[in-house]
């Protein structure tokens, strides 16, 4: 996790207060303080038969494993480098902005995987193109492979569940106030699938309807992805439903940036370099 190193009062570990938003947004968390009251939904589909085409050119040697996923990772990053209230997060009552991409990815497909890993998790930099993603999900699923990082893993070991239940529950409780007020360990923020940017789940099969994923109450998710292939009037397409947090941003914002991540995933030769310039988010 990078660290921003000129952290203010307020800020946190992962993310740094943003105190000139208008005085509305300031209150909304307080009006709306879980996320499962704040989540808005949005479906849509991005017709993918130039971006497969462009990945059977490119998926070769050192890429030879380049599929629709990185496409759509990177453009996602590349959308938060240009509209970056997509990163924000809330914790606290308090609106952060990020200060990182974090793409938490579910890497379970059978029953012995979920035992040894469900999850990766990848940070990324807004200058990251689709070889820069590329690079960095394909390292971070064989670290888990090799055991070295688990995310997803539970904060206790499995004697605390051998407490009473209301002690169990204290335990928890004592997270999500470290969670609170932005002290939770650093190591158990980097095990937590619920602390990211964007989680993302593509389902295997052609034609399979993705699911919306819950942004949940714990954690600071700021937006999910459920992924699907199939077919429409013999075009190939993606299709997607997404959750996100309204507190962060309005539908206007997300749907503009919505249509800017279809964009770039129907052109996936406009994420091959950096880009030309990245927006900060307001103080």
């Amino acid at each position: 996790m990078k660290q921003d190193t000129n952290r203010r009062t307020g800020d946190r570990r992962d993310g740094r207060q943003i105190r000139n938003l208008p005085l509305a947004d300031q209150y909304t968390p307080f009006f709306i303080r879980r996320r499962s009251e704040a989540s808005n939904f949005y479906e849509d589909a991005v017709d993918i038969t130039a971006a497969e085409l462009w990945i059977m050119e490119h998926a070769k040697g050192e890429f030879s494993n380049l599929n629709l996923l990185h496409v759509l990772i990177a453009a996602y990053v590349r959308t938060v480098s240009a509209m970056p209230a997509i990163n924000r997060f809330v914790s606290g009552q308090r609106v952060y902005a990020r200060n990182d991409i974090t793409v938490v990815i579910s890497a379970a497909r059978t029953e012995s995987n979920r035992r040894s890993g469900r999850y990766v998790k990848i940070f990324f930099e807004p200058t990251d193109n689709i070889y820069d993603v590329y690079r960095k999900i394909g390292s971070a699923v064989q670290q888990m492979k090799a055991g070295e990082t688990y995310v997803g893993k539970a904060p206790f070991s499995e004697t605390v569940l051998k407490l009473p239940r209301p002690m169990v529950q204290l335990a928890f409780w004592a997270i999500r106030v470290m969670d609170y007020f932005g002290r939770m360990p650093q190591q158990l923020m980097a095990d937590s699938p619920y602390h990211g940017s964007l989680s993302v789940c593509s389902l295997p099969g052609q034609g399979v309807r993705p699911s919306y994923l819950s942004l949940g109450n714990f954690g600071n998710l700021s937006m999910s992805l459920a992924l699907s292939t199939g077919q429409t009037q013999n075009r190939q397409v993606l299709n997607f439903r997404a959750v996100y947090d309204n507190r962060i941003a309005d539908a206007h914002y997300f749907t503009e940036a919505f249509g800017y991540m279809k964009d770039l995933v129907r052109n996936p030769s406009l994420l091959e370099p950096s880009p030309e310039s990245i927006f900060e988010d307001i103080l």
